[in-house]
């Protein structure tokens, strides 16, 4: 969140934003709506089951994006065999699309990597493109993924929750708004810093897991008579 609403520099001139969610701001950076830095919003087609194969394009569900990263979730991968209509082309993910969860975990959000294979996007996700000479696709997923944006989305700011998101949520959502050069800097700093912090996050999960496997052999002897032993 400080990252993409306050910048890298502490010492850069702040100015009001003028939103409420956002704050100050960096003096050299804009405040804009989605719609403005989007090539277009749109939401996936309902009533998609039927196209349903073991080959063919990936759909892209609810499940496969998460409120934890920026990275789809592809453990578990629906297939389709698409309709050859303007539906379907409607439908259908860019490398740098960025798709949010518009029902249950709202506000869940991904980007599809640039040179994905061909995929589209059920009913349960709004699909942005961003307008990338204005925006890259990592920068808005980052901003959607912050508290800022995350209490727009949520309903926070009316007084209220919200259980269901229209496109109308996604388009007005307000964004803090660099030069892409500084977008892409900061988006490569949070990568690498995050990517660190997993490395030792898992680091923490294999001792907690070694320590789980101790204590239970522990208990295990101590019960049985077994505790010299293991000692």
């Amino acid at each position: 969140t400080r990252a993409v609403t306050k910048g890298l520099n502490p010492d850069a001139p702040m100015n009001a934003s003028g939103i409420d969610w956002l704050g100050d701001i960096p003096a050299h950076w804009d405040s804009i709506i989605v719609r403005y830095v989007s090539a277009f919003v749109t939401s996936g087609s309902r009533g998609w089951a039927e196209f349903y194969s073991d080959e063919g394009s990936v759909f892209l569900r609810i499940t496969n994006v998460t409120s934890n990263s920026i990275k789809l979730l592809l453990d578990d991968v629906q297939r389709v065999s698409p309709p050859d209509t303007a539906e379907g082309n409607r439908t259908a993910t860019r490398g740098g699309d960025v798709v949010v969860s518009i029902t249950a975990d709202l506000g869940s959000v991904a980007v599809v990597p640039e040179g994905y294979e061909s995929a589209y996007v059920s009913q349960h996700l709004a699909l942005v493109r961003p307008n990338t000479q204005k925006k890259s696709g990592e920068w808005l997923a980052y901003q959607v993924f912050s508290s800022a944006c995350q209490a727009q989305l949520l309903g926070a700011g009316y007084g209220g929750t919200k259980i269901q998101l229209g496109l109308g949520d996604i388009k007005d959502l307000w964004l803090a708004i660099p030069s892409l050069a500084e977008q892409r800097k900061i988006t490569l700093y949070l990568g690498s810093t995050i990517n660190a912090i997993d490395q030792q996050l898992s680091l923490v999960d294999a001792a907690i897991e070694r320590l789980q496997e101790y204590r239970s052999a522990l208990i295990t002897a101590a019960v049985t008579g077994q505790l010299a032993e293991l000692n």
